[in-house]
């Protein structure tokens, strides 16, 4: 099928995940499931925005300086246990509360200190520097809507008001792993025949672009198709996406596609016509989603940037959209065939626009052939050269 249909496909078959109640910094980056009201003021009480005194602002009566005694200190988090006299002054620090019978706080640079007495020489507006009930958020106001996506701040606004959980549209539970018998984990011994397994390392670490740390099966499942089953089987108990990498194309150890059919899976597609990455299998499960990704290296970054991450982005309800536009090329670029092409690209932002630097040595089982790419260049099947100078679509990986 065409990338077309491929992505039209995902956008057909795939729903978002049902909320769940996580973390408040869990739900970063996530949409909102429920509206969020506050449910009391922040803050409970009136407090001293600056270090200083608090006085009494009849206390100030007639012409200045005004001599206050000192009756105490609060600091931030105290509880006063006695309201402030007549004619006395408590120091303040910020944040501090303020003290029943206080209704000003005057900064501490403004007075100077005699014994146990404060010297006020000029008299403040009424109710300066002090933080009123309710100064952040006030009780029953409106926080956030259903489906906002909660930032940073979100979080701390969360925390202000006590909550230690929150519904949303939740990130996928991910696993992966990886198959091929000449696969061994870095670290192992590298035996005649033998490769280190980049593929689980590299898929971990875009992932975790995503905010996703996803289930690893450690070591690589060998060409065996009934381990290869069993692997899978476990993987979906326990995850909304499993993500495999090899064992999808038509050789004789090939046998994901069959297994996939084998325990009820419902192939969506298994071919695109793509370079790199033709062969890759997504399938639906009852108990969640199944995409194989080819062997080769670079195959596996590109069908992961074009399926993985819109798989991602619409089982947490997000458009499938990526970061995209419009470099300028620095080299010629070829390509061969009569499929849809992705090319590695270091993608520049500078000040006359985006420029793009393709990996021009790109072959599918080299993934340093694209190392330092942050990004593809984005060919039709309809375009096989663009020259130094012109512009391509790109997309950010």
């Amino acid at each position: 099928i065409s990338i077309a249909e491929a992505f039209k496909r995902i956008e057909d078959a795939v729903q978002q995940l049902d909320p769940a109640a996580v973390d408040p910094e869990e739900a970063l980056g996530c949409r909102l499931a429920v509206d969020v009201d506050a449910p009391f003021d922040v803050p409970q009480f009136a407090s001293s925005s600056m270090d200083g005194i608090a006085i009494r602002f009849d206390d100030l009566a007639g012409a200045g300086p005004w001599r206050l005694r000192v009756q105490g200190v609060v600091g931030a988090g105290d509880v006063p246990e006695r309201p402030l006299s007549r004619g006395c002054a408590v120091k303040v620090m910020t944040g501090a509360p303020l003290i029943d019978g206080a209704d000003t706080v005057i900064r501490i640079e403004d007075v100077r200190f005699e014994d146990d007495q404060v010297i006020v020489g000029h008299r403040p507006q009424l109710g300066k520097d002090v933080r009123p009930v309710g100064d952040d958020i006030r009780m029953d106001e409106s926080l956030f809507k259903k489906d906002t996506t909660i930032t940073p701040v979100d979080v701390g606004v969360l925390a202000s008001i006590g909550r230690t959980s929150i519904s949303v549209t939740p990130r996928p539970r991910v696993s992966i792993f990886s198959t091929g018998s000449e696969l061994v984990r870095p670290g192992e011994e590298l035996l005649p025949g033998r490769l280190y397994d980049s593929n689980l390392i590299v898929l971990r670490s875009l992932l975790g672009k995503l905010s996703i740390k996803p289930r690893v099966v450690e070591k690589p499942v060998p060409d065996d198709p009934a381990r290869i089953a069993r692997t899978l089987r476990q993987c979906l108990k326990k995850s909304d996406l499993v993500i495999s990498t090899g064992g999808v194309s038509v050789g004789d150890f090939d046998y994901l596609p069959e297994i996939v059919d084998r325990l009820g899976g419902d192939t969506i597609f298994k071919k695109v016509k793509v370079k790199p990455g033709k062969p890759c299998v997504l399938a639906k499960f009852p108990s969640g989603w199944f995409i194989g990704l080819p062997c080769n290296p670079v195959s596996v970054v590109a069908t992961y940037h074009l399926y993985v991450r819109r798989l991602v982005s619409r089982l947490m309800g997000f458009p499938t959209s990526v970061r995209s536009g419009s470099g300028v090329l620095q080299d010629r670029l070829t390509v061969t065939g009569n499929r849809f092409c992705l090319v590695g690209a270091r993608l520049k932002e500078t000040s006359d626009g985006v420029v793009a630097n393709a990996a021009l040595k790109q072959k599918s089982n080299r993934l340093a052939s694209i190392k330092g790419v942050n990004g593809f260049v984005m060919m039709d099947e309809t375009v096989r050269s663009l020259k130094a100078g012109e512009l391509a679509y790109v997309e950010w990986l």
